[in-house]
């Protein structure tokens, strides 16, 4: 009966889930989303053979071996298009289990051939999204331990057959038709090539690390709930990820998987915005290196494809936690050959100038998301370092990670009070050409490592930054605020306030929970 019922669940998984909102249990090491009630359900076809009267015997027990669950003399139900299904009900948040299904027969207590799944979880699924710095470029740097509490969905970036397994980093493993020899040699380093030839013949897998390991190690450490990583990332600008064109672009395959495991999950981490910021155009749709939208659309853009995974994962409120772009240190990318035809009328700006605008534009845009679309927050990284220009470096991960889970934690305890990352309340002049910014979802009070930096005046009519802040302050009396002196030698009707300007900004302002100030801006000053 085994070698029967394996046959079938492997092709009806191929085929994808027949029943919305309930988990096909398939293989081992699945997470099977909980429900409000902090209760699993799962389902499992059986044999068009058995008769409609076979009673199952079902057993859940944790990796100890101790019983969690027992029922007995549990019946068919129709799920979907089939009569032959076996629900499971009441699976409790936790794991991993062993589950494990025996057909009973007529002598009651004598089961049956037995299937059984192991390593399951039970807990909340996060979808994992965005470009490079989401599934990440750079290679580990120590040995990270299995988690038992995480599990992943692994379809190496473009697989339409994924299978569950231990959640092990790299969490997005590269396929070898997508490079996995180069990943892997960015991994082993002192590996030849015939050694990397072989990496590959025997499928070592190959990827980098980004903060989703780090996100599912903090969130558990607080919450007790065991997750589920969804490894979605790949690189391309927003526009591939347009649900209105599944058959053109990255938000078809997304659909598929999340059907194929039972079409619901918790949450959203998002990591991009570097190509819009680096190639994209104000008003345009551009085509090189990948179809991006015009930046002016971006908001509006964000806001379909939550609306579109909402829909999909059928959970309305869905958290969605994305990290604002950091910076760029490379040349003007219009010098390549191939961009030049495309961005003519920009040539004649100073390179390092507009390239600074695309990438304020974008923070800006990240930034204001939170306002127009519930449930989404915005974790900043303007404080963090690089590793080659553009992608985070490993100490920087191991930070954002925790980042996001901090937010995250009031959507997976309801125990926890609602917080938000820091966010930007106004800034207004007073007496003596002093600016206040204040800040809300502040922990404890405002502070720099060092000289507190990131603050510039920006002049609407010339659109250049002018450097008479001469002096950043904190608040004893106010610890969410921060104190501008400047010297008020100029108009200050012309006047934007802006943090963390340019491709490369250097910003260093955060509370003591070790969240950063967002970039932002340039917005107006009121009086």
């Amino acid at each position: 009966m085994t070698t029967v019922i394996r046959t079938m669940l492997g092709i009806l998984f191929t085929a994808g889930s027949l029943f919305a909102d309930v988990t096909q249990l398939v293989e081992n090491y699945q997470v099977i989303q909980r429900a409000d009630d902090d209760r699993g359900t799962c389902w499992v076809m059986v044999p068009d053979s058995l008769p409609q009267t076979t009673r199952f015997r079902i057993t859940v027990t944790n990796d100890a071996g101790n019983s969690v669950m027992e029922q007995e003399n549990v019946a068919l139900e129709t799920v979907g298009d089939t009569t032959h299904a076996v629900i499971i009900r009441g699976l409790p948040v936790g794991g991993p289990y062993v589950i494990q299904l025996a057909a009973q027969t007529k002598q009651a207590g004598n089961p049956g051939d037995a299937v059984k799944f192991g390593h399951i979880l039970v807990g909340d699924l996060w979808l994992m999204a965005g470009q490079s710095n989401m599934y990440g470029s750079i290679r580990l740097e120590e040995d990270l331990p299995t988690l038992p509490y995480l599990n992943m969905l692994n379809f190496e970036l473009i697989r339409e057959e994924p299978h569950w397994c231990a959640g092990d980093p790299p969490i997005h493993r590269y396929p070898a038709e997508l490079g996995a020899s180069n990943m892997l040699q960015r991994q082993y380093p002192e590996a030849t090539a015939d050694e990397i030839a072989e990496m590959v013949k025997n499928k070592v897998p190959a990827g980098g690390i980004g903060p989703g390991y780090f996100f599912a190690k903090a969130l558990y450490q607080q919450s007790g709930v065991p997750i589920g990583l969804l490894p979605f990332a790949i690189g391309a600008a927003l526009a591939d990820w347009d649900p209105a064109k599944p058959n053109q672009g990255r938000y078809g395959f997304v659909q598929r998987q999340i059907q194929k495991i039972g079409g619901r999950a918790k949450g959203v981490l998002w990591y991009q915005g570097e190509q819009d910021a680096i190639f994209g155009h104000d008003t345009e749709t551009l085509t090189k290196p990948s179809n991006i939208y015009p930046v002016s659309t971006y908001a509006a853009e964000y806001k379909k494809l939550v609306e579109a995974l909402r829909r999909d994962c059928h959970n309305p409120k869905m958290p969605v936690i994305l990290a604002q772009v950091h910076g760029h240190y490379h040349p003007p990318y219009y010098h390549a050959e191939g961009y030049a035809d495309q961005q003519v009328e920009q040539k004649a700006l100073s390179g390092n100038l507009l390239r600074g605008r695309g990438w304020e534009k974008v923070r800006e845009i990240q930034r204001l998301l939170p306002e127009t679309i519930p449930h989404v927050h915005t974790v900043p990284t303007i404080d963090l370092n690089v590793a080659d220009g553009i992608h985070l470096d490993y100490p920087s991960y191991t930070k954002l990670g925790p980042r996001m889970a901090y937010v995250a934690l009031p959507y997976v305890d309801q125990a926890v009070p609602s917080r938000t990352e820091i966010r930007l309340k106004s800034a207004r002049w007073i007496a003596g050409g002093q600016i206040l910014v204040e800040f809300e979802g502040v922990v404890g009070k405002l502070l720099a490592p060092g000289k507190p930096t990131g603050f510039t005046l920006r002049n609407q009519q010339t659109g250049l930054d002018e450097s008479w802040i001469f002096k950043i302050e904190f608040d004893a009396t106010r610890p969410n605020v921060v104190r501008l002196r400047s010297s008020g030698a100029f108009p200050k009707d012309q006047m934007q306030l802006a943090y963390g300007t340019g491709p490369t900004p250097y910003a260093n302002v955060m509370d003591e929970n070790g969240m950063p100030v967002p970039a932002f801006g340039p917005i107006d000053i009121t009086e």
